[in-house]
């Protein structure tokens, strides 16, 4: 449905610094495409082979997971009413 976009960010020199035990150190952050918003961001987190993205956005669970580190809750759902989305 092109409702919600999660982009994967590298960590600033500063986070990376500070977090030099982390082999990847990244920052997710969870957007509504239309009208564009920030809905959500992670903590600085370590992606190495940890990036998997599941999307649970039918009810009742309305979750976006990035690997075992990030869980963005609450996400509203993709079709507001049952009937107008297509499965």
């Amino acid at each position: 449905m092109k409702a919600y976009r999660v982009d994967y960010y590298d960590a600033s020199p500063m986070q990376r610094a500070l977090h030099r035990q982390m082999k990847t150190p990244s920052v997710v952050r969870l957007y509504r495409a239309q009208p564009e918003a920030l809905l959500a961001q992670s903590e600085v987190v370590d992606l190495w082979m940890n990036g998997t993205l599941h999307w649970w956005t039918d009810p009742p669970t309305h979750a976006v997971v990035v690997g075992s580190s990030v869980v963005f809750e609450n996400i509203p759902a993709e079709c507001p009413s049952a009937s107008g989305c297509p499965r």
